[in-house]
């Protein structure tokens, strides 16, 4: 694959969301009294740099010359790109993040691992994806109490 085209394909989309997130900022509450900033303030403010560095990130492309780029693996990233849409869909549909968050987590680990033993290459995956979600739950849940 071209460097230059696949640069291209990655700030097109990177820019394109954060015009999305600008987009859907705008339905955040506005200025209340006595506030120095609404909530719309920081999304906005995150999209708005994104979209500056997607334009410079662009112009210097431009400016470079163009190379192949082999994508090692191209099937882990195809795989985790299909796993992680499957995780948001079902999460937004059935609201079950924590069970679904460690079946991702498993997964991604287990495909990811490069150990030999099935068996053991399960249980790591497991307990780290278990880890994962328990530090998830004890620090947004219990410290926070942000709800998922």
């Amino acid at each position: 694959m071209s460097y230059k085209k696949s640069t291209y394909v990655s700030l097109i989309l990177l820019i394109a969301m954060a015009l999305v997130f600008m987009f859907v900022s705008s339905d955040l509450a506005g200025i209340q009294p006595n506030q120095p900033s609404s909530p719309a303030t920081f999304p906005r403010i995150v999209a708005t740099l994104i979209i500056i560095v997607g334009v410079i990130s662009f112009i210097t492309t431009l400016r470079q010359e163009d190379e192949k780029v082999e994508l090692a693996n191209f099937k882990y990233v195809i795989t985790t790109i299909v796993a992680t849409v499957i995780f948001l869909i079902l999460w937004q549909y059935l609201g079950l993040f924590y069970i679904l968050s460690f079946l991702l987590l498993c997964f991604l680990f287990y495909i990811f691992s490069n150990i030999n033993n099935k068996i053991r290459k399960l249980l790591i995956s497991g307990g780290t994806a278990i880890t994962v979600v328990g530090l998830i739950y004890v620090v947004f849940s219990q410290l926070l109490g942000v709800n998922f």
